[in-house]
Parts: C-alpha cells; sequence; structure tokens
C-alpha cells in the first residue's frame, strides 16, 4: 500500500525533529480536526507554553512521557504514562522534556472527546487528566502503536479503533455539535440567546447543556475563540495595530484585547506576537 501520511524531518538549533501527518478518515473529520505523529530529541531541557484553544487534546506516548505543569507554572510537574487528555481551558499550561520524546496527538472537538471517553465535559475542563484513567481498556494502546512498522499503519489501528467508539451520536449531541459549529464560525459573535432560541431551550437548559457536552458557557466559550481567531490572525499577517484587531475580532477596544491575552496567554499581546512568530525556544516553567 503507497504511503499516504506526510513526513517532514529537520533540527532547529540542537533539536532534531519528525512530523508524521495526514487527513483524517471521512466518519471521523466531524469529532477529529488532525493527528499528527511526531518524534522529537533535545539534548537539553525544551519547555513549551501551550496556548488555550477551542479544542481538546490527546497524547498517546509511544515513549517516554513529557512533563505537564497542570495546575500552574509554579507548581510541581506531572507526567502521565501512557498519554493524557487535556480539556477546554482558558490557560495556559507548560510542558518539558529532556531527550526525546515520541508519540501521536489528536486534536478533538469536544463532542469526540465526550464521545470517546463518556465522560462529561465539565469534569475535563481546566484539567489534564491520564490517558488511562479515561480509557482503561486501552492501557497499552502506545505499546501496540509503537511496536507497528509505519506511520500508516499506526493511523490506520488508531483510527479503526476510534471509529469503533465514536459511531454512537445522540440527538443533544448532534445539536450541541452544530451549537458548538455556531459559536466557531461566527468567531464568538453569536449571542448566547441566539443559540438558546434555535435549540428550543432555556438560557438555563442551554447552559447545562454547554457544560455536560462541550465544558463551557456559551459566553466563555466565546471568549475562548476570540482568542484563538486572534493567534491565527498573528501567526499569519504581518504586524497590524492592536486596534484595528480588536475591532475586526470582535474585542470591545484594545485594552479588552490586552486584559484577554494577558488571562489567556500570561503574556503582553507584544510577548506573544513574538511568542508566535519565533521558534520554539527554551522556557523555564519557573
Amino acid at each position: 500500500m503507497p504511503c499516504r501520511a506526510r513526513v517532514a524531518a529537520g533540527n532547529t538549533g540542537d533539536v532534531g525533529w519528525l512530523v508524521a501527518e495526514r487527513r483524517v478518515c471521512p466518519p471521523l473529520q466531524p469529532f477529529v480536526h488532525a493527528m499528527q505523529g511526531y518524534v522529537e530529541r533535545s539534548p537539553d531541557w525544551l519547555a513549551r507554553r501551550e496556548l488555550p484553544a477551542p479544542q481538546c487534546v490527546v497524547i498517546l506516548d509511544l515513549g517516554a512521557p513529557i512533563e505537564v505543569f497542570a495546575e500552574g507554572p509554579d507548581a510541581a510537574p506531572t507526567r502521565f504514562p501512557g498519554g493524557f487528555v487535556a480539556g477546554l481551558d482558558d490557560r495556559f499550561t507548560l510542558t518539558r522534556y529532556r531527550g526525546e520524546q515520541r508519540g501521536i496527538q489528536l486534536n478533538l472537538t469536544p463532542i469526540g472527546t465526550r464521545l470517546l471517553f463518556g465522560v462529561p465535559m465539565r469534569e475535563l475542563t481546566r484539567r489534564v487528566i491520564g490517558l488511562s484513567e479515561l480509557w482503561p481498556g486501552e492501557r497499552s494502546i502506545g505499546d501496540e502503536l509503537r511496536d507497528l512498522p509505519s506511520w500508516d499503519a499506526r493511523f490506520d489501528r488508531l483510527e479503526a479503533r476510534l471509529c469503533q467508539r465514536l459511531r454512537h451520536a445522540s440527538a443533544h449531541t448532534r445539536m450541541m455539535a452544530w451549537a458548538f459549529a455556531r459559536v466557531l464560525e461566527t468567531g464568538g459573535r453569536v449571542p448566547a440567546a441566539d443559540v438558546a432560541n434555535t435549540l428550543g431551550y432555556s438560557h438555563k437548559h442551554t447552559i447545562d447543556l454547554f457544560h455536560e457536552h462541550i465544558g463551557m458557557t456559551p459566553k466563555a466559550l466565546a471568549r475562548l475563540v476570540r482568542f484563538d481567531r486572534l493567534t491565527s490572525a498573528l501567526r499569519r499577517s504581518p504586524p497590524r495595530p492592536w486596534a484595528d484587531l480588536a475591532i475586526e475580532l470582535g474585542f470591545t477596544d484594545q485594552a479588552h484585547l490586552a486584559r484577554e491575552v494577558r488571562r489567556f496567554s500570561g503574556l503582553t499581546p507584544s510577548a506573544l506576537r513574538t511568542v508566535l512568530g519565533a521558534p520554539s525556544q527554551p522556557e523555564s516553567p519557573g
């Protein structure tokens, strides 16, 4: 069978890396935005500031676990042997490793995460949980994938496993998938009342459904979506005035944008722009 995964490799300073990607199979596309294999080697500690986004992240380790500062940069790091699941968050998280890390990352919608692990999304919000705790029947999945001969073989095996677990969707799941997509496609500008009216539920019941299937209220999700659109704009566009970006992306004004950047990234807007525009650099978690 021909190779379908796109594999790139290189070096950034002393850090060697390999990334393998391919398009997610059609049955999984409503739930899984991306699937990426990776190998990275660093002779020194390498830390990263992981910015929040409107997606849940699943890491399946194919080697030694990385350190995660799940309770904040001043707390002790945690290792999750086998991998972990990170729910929606409105804070940045630091990760760190030295030596080699290898694994597969899945970027899931909240709805996909709800179906895959069968837990209310409110239980994952602002949390990083070991994969073995949420997926006890798949404790050896990392070993199984690591022993396969190619990235395509790993992706095939993983997609088959995911399809088995994601094939059952309830009416509530479909409605909340629409609600989540509506907030995303409007850039967080759709009023929560409009979402509730379209769903045909009261404001209170709509919030309960958001907590159950997404993990955040519509208002909190809208804030996260605006921040994510800002980071995307900073990555792809030349520098622009902050006031112009604020108006374009739905912030009240430049001061509002700056407050939200500080809340979600722990940085000033200028520092965030520098971090997003420059190669990853070692960063002290302390």
